[in-house]
């Protein structure tokens, strides 16, 4: 929370900023402490009231300058809750988790009435905190966003098509640093101070998706079966051989391969942007190489950590992005199988039982390109020889035969693309994005807004009338939902000074009504006049 007075005649803008504050709160703010630091690795405040302080530290110029560290420990408690003004409330344990743990910790220092500086990070080779480092030093948490639907109780739109709904994301930190009373931008982006964000995922599953494995199963044993009866059909060896009895089988791995292709292991992207485990019955789409528009494909600054201030990662920008990305992936998933079902078609055998009139036996195998192997004739009675002269010769033809057959077959934009082009538009594109696309419109609609580098800056108005910024919050990442006046914050630092002089020890307030309704948190209170 940063607080500010506002002189007579001034726009009044600190409610927004007293409501969702994470990194100086209300509850902290003293009139009589000229600047103030905190910082936190999450954090929420509503109202005045501290809902979550994740690894909080906090220091105050007079009483408490610091430095303070906290380390954070990814403990939830058990009556924490989530509350974003909206009118419901959320179990923190049912919200948020922690995966890995890394070695964030916060720090705030207040030196005096001008200088200030807090920061979530991890430590530096020298000891102070840093928000360079790998990822995994930060370590990740996850926010169940199905929680918010449910809460919102917009759940019909889910429900029986998307059963999980995760943002997984890594640990982030921010710098907020204040030197002879003026907000820094050490990096000359992003607006004041600094922040770094980690990776952020999205993570579905739906049934569809698994539907849609199933599906393709059966699809690729229908579709060996197909070729079977095709390879029987094209080689004409009835007809070839009048009057004799001809068996022919044709023995293919092409369902089996498909499926250890498809199904065993997730399928991702050319570009990387999603991946889809039909096996789990999941899809996960890149927000952060999204949001920080790493390849070029929107407006924005390029990279996650160069973000303007308040960027949503789904938006009207990136919403069709995402949906793009699904559908890439599941048209990889056809072009897997269609190059998985060809060259599976190398190693297709047809074994071939040839009977004549006479009782002349013969046999052969062979693969779809005529080679063959274990050629054998034994002939029988007085037109024996003639019968295997006549079978060698249909034998000898059998190159010339299947490479037809073959080269059909493995035509990329033949029977094969065009069988699983089929199961892709019924089988999963339909289905999938029938079952998907309602949540991500509920997103893009702002039901959750998911912000890289949330600010909130406080102003104040000099002797000479000059209005000056004097703090900063910073999230990282930051939450909010439809219609909420809070947001919670990721990976959080806010500092407040006072360089118009308007501490307690500058301007006295005036006295306070004993009955007046108005809190000593109220701003009014602290300053007289407003």
């Amino acid at each position: 929370m940063v607080l500010r007075r506002i002189l007579p005649g001034v726009a009044v803008g600190i409610a927004g900023t007293l409501l969702a504050s994470t990194a100086v709160s209300a509850q902290d703010v003293k009139a009589d402490e000229p600047t103030e630091a905190g910082a936190s690795v999450a954090g929420m405040t509503l109202d005045s009231k501290e809902l979550v302080a994740l690894g909080k530290s906090k220091a105050a110029s007079k009483s408490d300058p610091g430095p303070n560290r906290e380390a954070f420990n990814a403990a939830i408690g058990g009556d924490e809750v989530v509350d974003f003004g909206a009118g419901y409330e959320i179990p923190l344990d049912d919200f948020l988790s922690f995966g890995e743990a890394g070695a964030i910790h916060s720090e705030s220092t207040a030196a005096d009435s001008k200088n200030g500086k807090a920061v979530t990070g991890i430590v530096g080779a020298d000891g102070g905190l840093t928000l360079d480092g790998k990822d995994s030093d930060f370590g990740t948490a996850s926010v169940d966003l199905l929680s918010v639907v449910d809460a919102t109780g917009k759940s019909d739109v889910t429900d029986g098509l998307i059963d999980q709904a995760d943002l997984n994301f890594g640990l982030g930190g921010a710098w907020v640093e204040a030197v002879d009373g003026e907000l820094q931008d050490p990096d000359g982006v992003g607006g004041y101070g600094q922040y770094r964000v980690g990776d952020a995922k999205l993570n579905l599953h739906s049934p569809a998706i698994e539907d849609a494995g199933d599906g393709v199963s059966d699809a690729a044993g229908q579709m060996e079966d197909e070729v079977a009866d095709k390879v029987n059909d094209a080689l004409g060896l009835g007809k070839a051989l009048p009057g004799m009895k001809v068996d022919t089988t044709v023995t293919s791995n092409i369902e089996e391969d498909v499926l250890d292709a498809i199904l065993r292991a997730p399928i991702k992207t050319d570009d990387g942007l999603a991946t889809i485990d039909l096996g789990k019955g999941s899809v996960e789409v890149d927000l952060a190489r999204l949001g920080g528009n790493d390849d070029g494909v929107t407006d924005r600054p390029v990279g996650i950590n160069n973000q303007d201030p308040n960027s949503e990662l789904i938006d009207d920008e990136t919403y069709p992005l995402i949906a793009s990305s699904i559908h890439d992936a599941i048209e990889k998933v056809i072009d897997v199988a269609v190059d998985t079902a060809i060259e599976s078609l190398r190693t297709a055998k047809v074994n071939v039982d040839i009977t004549a009139l006479d009782g002349t036996t013969a046999g052969w195998d062979m693969d779809l390109t005529g080679k063959v192997s274990n050629y054998d004739c034994k002939p029988s009675g007085a037109t024996g020889s003639v019968s295997c002269t006549t079978i060698d010769a249909v034998m000898n033809s059998m190159k010339t035969v299947t490479g037809p057959i073959y080269d059909k077959l493995s035509d990329p934009s033949g029977l094969l693309y065009k069988a699983f082009t089929t199961i892709k538009t019924d089988m999963m594109t339909v289905p999938i994005r029938a079952a998907i696309d309602p949540f991500l419109e509920l997103l893009a609609d702002n039901l959750v807004s998911l912000q890289i580098n949330h600010q909130e800056t406080t102003e104040c108005t000099t002797a000479d009338g000059e209005k000056v910024v004097s703090g900063v919050d910073v999230s990282a990442l930051s939450l909010g939902v439809a219609g909420g006046k809070s947001r919670m914050g990721f990976g959080n630092a806010g500092v407040r000074t006072d360089p118009c002089g308007e501490s307690a020890d500058a301007v006295k307030p005036g006295p306070v009504d004993p009955h007046s309704d108005r809190s000593m948190f109220d701003p009014r209170n602290l300053f007289p006049g407003l």
